[in-house]
């Protein structure tokens, strides 16, 4: 099941004009529709609509905004900020495969732009138990290693030219630049190909977290 963070400049999301784009990237991510959604983990589902989606977001209290999809498994989850907690977005997405990460990546672009997203990253179940069989940590708190990580221009990580540097040594990673984004794709698959790459990938994420 593949993973996507999205991770926005934004102290709390109170306003049409930030949740309304963010809905429509959501609803804009190949392979994920949206049936229903809840507020707050309260389990009272409601068929999806997007401006009562919208307004119910902004005036119940909202902490969490889940979004589950059509197929029964996949699910969006908004944290709102006014708790405290750092305005994000995560989706599991049950029906796409790894095979479609240019694809799900494509648009990130434009969603940054428009969204104020400053840092996105697409992972997985199986890339981190790939991650912790090569003896890569995986972090309840930090940064843990995805499979691609991307930051807007100038938001990039600490260490990011040490980052850089691993990064071209390595043939299993590349980098690139996508309008105003910084991406790093750490592995086009589920799996960490050979020695090489696992001891880029602990370097990698000994710098994200340092």
């Amino acid at each position: 099941m593949i993973e996507i963070v999205w991770r926005l400049d934004h102290e709390v999301l109170d306003s049409e004009q930030v949740m309304g784009p963010l809905l429509d990237a959501i609803c804009g991510v190949p392979g994920f529709e949206a049936a229903s959604y809840d507020v707050n983990g309260r389990d009272q589902w409601r068929g999806f609509e997007r401006v009562h989606a919208v307004v119910d977001a902004l005036t119940q209290r909202t902490q969490w905004l889940r979004i589950a999809g059509v197929d029964g498994v996949s699910l969006a989850m908004v944290a709102m900020g006014k708790h405290g907690e750092v305005p994000a977005m995560m989706m599991q997405l049950g029906a796409v495969d790894v095979g479609r990460m240019d694809e799900l990546t494509a648009d990130w672009g434009t969603v940054f732009e428009a969204v104020g997203v400053v840092y996105g990253a697409l992972s997985s179940a199986a890339w981190r138990s790939a991650l912790v069989d090569a003896g890569v940590a995986v972090r309840e708190q930090g940064e843990s290693v995805g499979m691609v990580q991307a930051w807007g221009v100038g938001s990039e990580a600490a260490n990011w030219k040490e980052i850089v540097a691993v990064v071209d040594r390595c043939e299993a990673m590349r980098r690139y630049q996508g309008g105003d984004l910084e991406i790093l794709v750490l592995s086009d698959q589920e799996k960490i190909v050979d020695d090489e790459h696992a001891v880029a990938l602990g370097k990698v994420s000994a710098l994200l977290n340092s």
